[in-house]
């Protein structure tokens, strides 16, 4: 018996890297910075990367080895980083 498909299976993105975008996003918007301290999530990655916990600071290095792997020739060919 196969799982149910959620809608992102149905609808699966056509933009690179976008499920390590999705889950930087969710981290950013979950944490103390935007929360506690009431900073727009742009603030806390330019001013207060103090504040944000380590897990967003690993997902945004791993959102721009993505973004960089689009761009890098020998991984062109190989197709996107998913």
């Amino acid at each position: 018996m196969s799982d149910p498909l959620t809608e992102e299976d149905l609808n699966p993105s056509k933009r690179a890297c976008e499920h390590i975008r999705r889950e930087f996003k969710e981290c950013i918007l979950n944490s103390d910075c935007v929360n506690k301290h009431n900073y727009h999530p742009n603030e806390c990655l330019k001013k207060h990367k103090d504040l944000l916990p380590e897990e967003c600071v690993r997902l945004n290095t791993a959102l721009y080895e993505c973004k960089r792997s689009m761009y890098d020739t020998r991984r062109r060919f190989r197709g996107r980083r998913e």
